[in-house]
């Protein structure tokens, strides 16, 4: 999936960034309706920040191979790559306002 780059340099704080996940510590949940969309978006973007560690799976409690964590950032929500691998495999259950505000930005394109 392509992703694109986000233009920060508006940002004077990241005080206001509302993350995505809707409970701390779920990891899993019941299947998603319109999960490939917010798959899509969550992928879409570049990273804006990124170290050498790799992703933790908070259900098998093991590092994952191949995903490291990076941030992600869309204006207004942040999440990281393990929100990403967590929500592709186990449901994670997401925030009902995030989920709104990516299908209200696909309808209006």
């Amino acid at each position: 999936m392509q992703r694109k780059i986000l233009d920060i340099s508006n940002l004077n704080s990241f005080e206001n960034i509302i993350t995505i996940n809707k409970y701390e510590g779920v990891f899993q949940g019941l299947p998603v309706p319109n999960k490939e969309t917010i798959l899509k978006y969550l992928c879409q973007y570049k990273p804006i920040l990124a170290t050498s560690r790799e992703v933790f799976d908070e259900v098998t409690r093991q590092k994952v191979k191949g995903f490291y964590d990076v941030g992600y950032f869309d204006g207004k929500y942040s999440w990281d790559e393990k929100d990403v691998y967590l929500f592709e495999k186990y449901n994670m259950p997401l925030k009902d306002e995030f989920v709104e505000h990516i299908l209200i930005q696909k309808n209006n394109n």
